[in-house]
Protein backbone atom coordinates (compact mmCIF):
# COMPACT_ATOMS: atom_id res chain seq x y z
CA UNK A 1 0.00 0.00 0.00
CA UNK A 2 3.32 2.30 0.55
CA UNK A 3 4.32 1.88 -3.02
CA UNK A 4 1.10 2.41 -4.13
CA UNK A 5 0.46 5.83 -2.37
CA UNK A 6 4.18 6.80 -3.28
CA UNK A 7 3.54 6.50 -6.94
CA UNK A 8 0.28 7.82 -6.75
CA UNK A 9 1.69 10.93 -5.67
CA UNK A 10 4.34 11.86 -7.66
CA UNK A 11 1.72 11.02 -10.07
CA UNK A 12 -0.34 13.91 -8.56
CA UNK A 13 2.94 16.00 -8.60
CA UNK A 14 3.58 15.11 -12.74
CA UNK A 15 -0.09 16.61 -12.72
CA UNK A 16 0.76 19.57 -10.62
CA UNK A 17 4.15 20.52 -12.21
CA UNK A 18 3.30 20.34 -16.12
CA UNK A 19 -0.31 20.66 -17.62
CA UNK A 20 0.22 18.29 -21.00
CA UNK A 21 2.02 15.69 -18.59
CA UNK A 22 -1.94 15.76 -16.19
CA UNK A 23 -3.68 15.12 -19.66
CA UNK A 24 -1.88 11.97 -20.13
CA UNK A 25 -1.79 10.95 -16.18
CA UNK A 26 -5.05 11.49 -15.13
CA UNK A 27 -6.18 8.27 -15.61
CA UNK A 28 -2.76 6.79 -14.35
CA UNK A 29 -2.43 7.93 -10.92
CA UNK A 30 -6.17 6.15 -10.29
CA UNK A 31 -6.08 2.39 -9.12
CA UNK A 32 -6.39 -0.17 -11.42
CA UNK A 33 -8.72 -3.44 -11.30
CA UNK A 34 -7.42 -6.29 -9.67
CA UNK A 35 -5.24 -4.73 -7.65
CA UNK A 36 -3.21 -3.52 -11.00
CA UNK A 37 -2.30 0.02 -11.72
CA UNK A 38 -4.44 1.92 -13.64
CA UNK A 39 -3.50 2.29 -17.76
CA UNK A 40 -2.47 5.38 -19.29
CA UNK A 41 -4.60 7.31 -21.52
CA UNK A 42 -4.04 6.17 -25.15
CA UNK A 43 -2.21 3.33 -23.74
CA UNK A 44 -4.16 0.73 -25.84
CA UNK A 45 -3.98 2.82 -29.65
CA UNK A 46 -0.88 1.58 -31.09
CA UNK A 47 -1.94 -2.03 -30.05
CA UNK A 48 -5.32 -2.06 -31.60
CA UNK A 49 -3.90 -0.24 -34.45
CA UNK A 50 -1.95 -3.73 -34.68
CA UNK A 51 -4.63 -6.34 -34.12
CA UNK A 52 -7.30 -4.04 -36.89
CA UNK A 53 -3.86 -4.57 -39.19
CA UNK A 54 -3.25 -8.27 -38.14
CA UNK A 55 -7.45 -9.48 -38.75
CA UNK A 56 -7.04 -7.46 -42.66
CA UNK A 57 -3.18 -8.53 -44.01
CA UNK A 58 -1.73 -7.79 -47.46
CA UNK A 59 -1.62 -10.24 -50.33
CA UNK A 60 0.47 -13.86 -49.30
CA UNK A 61 3.07 -12.82 -52.10
CA UNK A 62 3.95 -9.68 -49.61
CA UNK A 63 4.84 -12.16 -46.65
CA UNK A 64 6.95 -14.25 -48.99
CA UNK A 65 8.78 -11.29 -50.55
CA UNK A 66 9.57 -10.06 -46.74
CA UNK A 67 10.84 -13.53 -45.77
CA UNK A 68 12.78 -13.55 -49.34
CA UNK A 69 15.11 -10.13 -48.65
CA UNK A 70 15.49 -11.90 -44.42
CA UNK A 71 17.01 -14.86 -45.89
CA UNK A 72 18.99 -13.53 -48.57
CA UNK A 73 20.46 -10.72 -46.04
CA UNK A 74 18.84 -8.02 -47.46
CA UNK A 75 16.89 -6.62 -44.73
CA UNK A 76 13.59 -7.36 -44.64
CA UNK A 77 12.14 -9.77 -41.82
CA UNK A 78 9.92 -8.93 -38.66
CA UNK A 79 6.83 -6.79 -37.79
CA UNK A 80 8.31 -2.77 -38.55
CA UNK A 81 9.80 -4.51 -41.75
CA UNK A 82 6.83 -5.97 -42.63
CA UNK A 83 4.44 -2.74 -41.91
CA UNK A 84 7.15 -0.72 -44.40
CA UNK A 85 6.89 -2.81 -46.88
CA UNK A 86 6.18 -0.37 -50.16
CA UNK A 87 2.98 -2.20 -51.34
CA UNK A 88 1.76 -2.04 -48.02
CA UNK A 89 2.64 1.70 -47.11
CA UNK A 90 1.36 3.05 -50.70
CA UNK A 91 -1.61 1.38 -51.10
CA UNK A 92 -3.27 -0.35 -48.33
CA UNK A 93 -5.49 2.08 -46.49
CA UNK A 94 -6.72 0.16 -43.70
CA UNK A 95 -10.24 1.08 -41.11
CA UNK A 96 -12.86 -0.44 -39.45
CA UNK A 97 -16.56 1.15 -39.39
CA UNK A 98 -18.56 1.99 -36.73
CA UNK A 99 -22.55 2.50 -36.73
CA UNK A 100 -23.37 2.64 -32.80
CA UNK A 101 -21.39 5.86 -31.92
CA UNK A 102 -23.91 7.74 -31.61
CA UNK A 103 -26.79 5.76 -29.99
CA UNK A 104 -25.44 5.90 -26.66
CA UNK A 105 -27.39 8.48 -24.73
CA UNK A 106 -24.40 8.98 -22.24
CA UNK A 107 -22.01 9.83 -25.11
CA UNK A 108 -21.73 13.52 -26.21
CA UNK A 109 -19.61 14.34 -29.19
CA UNK A 110 -17.05 15.48 -27.10
CA UNK A 111 -16.46 12.56 -25.12
CA UNK A 112 -16.73 10.86 -28.46
CA UNK A 113 -14.04 13.07 -30.12
CA UNK A 114 -11.54 11.96 -26.82
CA UNK A 115 -12.33 8.59 -27.15
CA UNK A 116 -11.58 8.70 -30.87
CA UNK A 117 -8.10 11.12 -30.62
CA UNK A 118 -6.86 8.77 -27.75
CA UNK A 119 -7.57 5.42 -28.76
CA UNK A 120 -6.50 6.36 -32.40
CA UNK A 121 -4.13 8.85 -32.53
CA UNK A 122 -2.62 8.17 -35.77
CA UNK A 123 -6.35 7.41 -37.81
CA UNK A 124 -8.23 9.79 -40.02
CA UNK A 125 -12.54 9.13 -39.66
CA UNK A 126 -14.78 9.42 -42.39
CA UNK A 127 -18.27 10.25 -40.94
CA UNK A 128 -21.23 9.63 -43.02
CA UNK A 129 -24.29 10.95 -42.75
CA UNK A 130 -27.67 10.90 -44.65
CA UNK A 131 -29.48 14.73 -44.34
CA UNK A 132 -32.58 13.91 -46.00
CA UNK A 133 -34.07 12.76 -42.52
CA UNK A 134 -37.81 12.28 -43.80
CA UNK A 135 -35.98 9.83 -46.93
CA UNK A 136 -34.10 7.93 -43.77
CA UNK A 137 -36.92 7.64 -41.62
CA UNK A 138 -39.34 5.97 -44.05
CA UNK A 139 -36.12 3.43 -45.49
CA UNK A 140 -35.43 2.63 -41.91
CA UNK A 141 -39.19 1.91 -40.79
CA UNK A 142 -39.76 0.00 -44.31
CA UNK A 143 -36.82 -2.19 -43.24
CA UNK A 144 -37.79 -3.02 -40.00
CA UNK A 145 -41.56 -3.06 -40.33
CA UNK A 146 -42.20 -0.55 -38.07
CA UNK A 147 -44.54 2.71 -38.04
CA UNK A 148 -43.25 5.20 -34.99
CA UNK A 149 -42.35 8.23 -37.98
CA UNK A 150 -42.54 10.71 -35.67
CA UNK A 151 -40.41 9.53 -33.29
CA UNK A 152 -37.91 7.72 -35.31
CA UNK A 153 -37.67 10.88 -37.04
CA UNK A 154 -36.56 13.46 -34.47
CA UNK A 155 -33.98 10.52 -33.23
CA UNK A 156 -32.43 10.87 -36.94
CA UNK A 157 -32.22 14.58 -36.83
CA UNK A 158 -30.18 14.15 -33.40
CA UNK A 159 -28.01 11.94 -34.50
CA UNK A 160 -27.36 13.75 -37.83
CA UNK A 161 -26.51 16.67 -35.40
CA UNK A 162 -23.88 14.90 -33.29
CA UNK A 163 -22.16 13.70 -35.95
CA UNK A 164 -21.85 16.92 -37.55
CA UNK A 165 -20.91 17.90 -34.29
CA UNK A 166 -17.96 15.05 -33.95
CA UNK A 167 -16.90 16.24 -37.66
CA UNK A 168 -16.48 19.40 -36.05
CA UNK A 169 -14.39 18.65 -32.77
CA UNK A 170 -12.52 16.65 -34.24
CA UNK A 171 -10.93 19.25 -36.84
CA UNK A 172 -10.59 22.00 -34.63
CA UNK A 173 -7.69 19.90 -32.39
CA UNK A 174 -9.17 19.51 -29.15
CA UNK A 175 -7.89 16.98 -26.75
CA UNK A 176 -5.05 19.39 -26.16
CA UNK A 177 -4.39 18.77 -29.82
CA UNK A 178 -3.28 21.64 -32.44
CA UNK A 179 -5.97 22.16 -35.42
CA UNK A 180 -6.09 19.11 -37.76
CA UNK A 181 -8.11 17.19 -40.72
CA UNK A 182 -8.37 14.88 -38.71
CA UNK A 183 -12.06 14.08 -40.39
CA UNK A 184 -14.35 14.49 -43.54
CA UNK A 185 -17.98 14.81 -43.44
CA UNK A 186 -19.81 13.14 -46.46
CA UNK A 187 -23.43 13.08 -47.33
CA UNK A 188 -24.93 10.04 -48.70
CA UNK A 189 -27.46 12.88 -50.49
CA UNK A 190 -24.12 14.16 -52.20
CA UNK A 191 -21.89 11.06 -52.70
CA UNK A 192 -24.42 8.45 -54.15
CA UNK A 193 -24.62 10.55 -57.30
CA UNK A 194 -21.58 12.15 -57.42
CA UNK A 195 -17.86 9.22 -57.71
CA UNK A 196 -15.74 12.26 -57.23
CA UNK A 197 -16.74 12.77 -53.85
CA UNK A 198 -14.63 8.62 -53.13
CA UNK A 199 -12.14 9.73 -54.97
CA UNK A 200 -11.52 12.94 -53.49
CA UNK A 201 -11.79 11.11 -50.09
CA UNK A 202 -9.40 8.49 -51.12
CA UNK A 203 -6.72 10.87 -51.88
CA UNK A 204 -7.36 12.51 -48.52
CA UNK A 205 -7.05 9.20 -47.02
CA UNK A 206 -3.46 9.33 -48.61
Amino acid sequence: KKKKKKANEQGNDNNDDDTNAGLFMHKAVEDGAFMHNAMPVGSMSCIMQKVIFTLNPPDLSLHKDNNKNEKSGNGGGGLLQYLNHPEIEDKQILGVKTIRLQNSPNFSPDKAMIYLTENFPCARFVINIRSDTEALTKSVLSAFSRDDYDDTFEKFKEKTTFLKRLAELLNEGGNGNSSSDRAKLIDMEEWKDDVSIFNDLLDWLG
